[in-house]
C-alpha cells in the first residue's frame, strides 16, 4: 500500500514540474502578456510574440528603451509597453511602430513596474513615485 501511495505521489510531482519555454537566445524575458493564442514576451528593447511556441517574431525597437520592457498590456488592438527608465509606449500595429505616451509622466515616474486597465484608464505603477493613469479614450493625449 505504501509503495502504491509513493508511486502515485511521484507521478503527481513529475506532472507538476515547470518546463522551460524555448526562446531565441537574444531574449531577456522581463514581462509576459497573453492575448488569445498569442504569447508576448518583453525583452530589452522590443517585444517578441508567438502563436505556436516555436516561431518568434520581434517588434521594432521601442523608443530609446534599452533597459527592458517591464510591463505589457493589450487593450483592443493597442499594445502598451512599460519600461525600466523610459515610461510607457503604445503600438497600434503589433509592434511595427511605437508612440511615446509619457506626457504628464515625470522622469522619476518613468520606471514602470506594472500596467493594468480599469475602465477607460491605463494605470502605471511606478517605482517609488506612485500610480499614474492615462485615459485611453482621450484623443488629445495621442
Amino acid at each position: 500500500m505504501k509503495t502504491l501511495i509513493i508511486f502515485l505521489l511521484s507521478i503527481h510531482i513529475l506532472n507538476a514540474q515547470w518546463t522551460k519555454v524555448d526562446l531565441p537566445n537574444t531574449i531577456t524575458a522581463q514581462s509576459l502578456l497573453v492575448d488569445g493564442n498569442t504569447l508576448y514576451v518583453g525583452g530589452d528593447s522590443s517585444i517578441y510574440y508567438t502563436t505556436d511556441g516555436n516561431t518568434w517574431n520581434e517588434s521594432s525597437n521601442i523608443g530609446e528603451m534599452y533597459e527592458g520592457v517591464t510591463a505589457l498590456i493589450k487593450i483592443n488592438n493597442r499594445i502598451f509597453a512599460g519600461s525600466f527608465t523610459h515610461g510607457v509606449y503604445e503600438s497600434t500595429d503589433n509592434g511595427n511602430s511605437w508612440i511615446d505616451r509619457n506626457v504628464g509622466l515625470p522622469a522619476p515616474a518613468q520606471v514602470v513596474e506594472e500596467l493594468v486597465v480599469r475602465g477607460n484608464h491605463l494605470h502605471a505603477a511606478t517605482l517609488g513615485e506612485g500610480v499614474y493613469q492615462y485615459d485611453v479614450n482621450n484623443t488629445n493625449q495621442r
